[in-house]
């Protein structure tokens, strides 16, 4: 599957996209339908049928979190349960983004983005200071 965005950028040319709160999957095809180039769909932290179905219909995902203990587990959890979907829905965890709150704290950055990095270096993103 060709990556259209990465396409058009590279060519130059702009990319379309839209970013909404709305969770459910039809607004995510209402969207795809308008023209957009891509349209990333916010869901809640949490497992739910909306985020499963969400899930389903995606092409990618893109975790945001923190490097703390909690958001280390989502990211096992997610990576797990995304495991279990069946292969045909099942998507792609394209990008891991580390959102900094305290660029301080090298220590933290070091323990744990590193790690992270050994483990999933081709999908972990620079980190976005907050």
């Amino acid at each position: 599957m060709s990556n259209i965005i990465k396409e058009k950028l590279a060519r130059g040319e702009a990319t379309v996209g839209t970013w909404t709160m709305i969770g459910h999957p039809a607004v995510a095809e209402i969207l795809a339908q308008a023209g957009f180039d891509w349209v990333v769909l916010d869901t809640p932290p949490f497992w739910s049928t909306l985020l499963l179905n969400t899930l389903a219909i995606a092409d990618e995902v893109l975790c945001p979190m923190q490097l703390c203990l909690a958001d280390i587990r989502g990211l096992r959890d997610l990576m797990e349960s995304l495991g279990q979907l069946p292969e045909q829905v099942r998507p792609s965890l394209r990008y891991i983004t580390p959102v900094c709150v305290d660029r301080r704290r090298t220590t933290l950055l070091r323990e744990v983005l590193e790690p992270l990095r050994e483990v999933k270096g081709d999908v972990v993103t620079p980190a976005i200071p907050v």
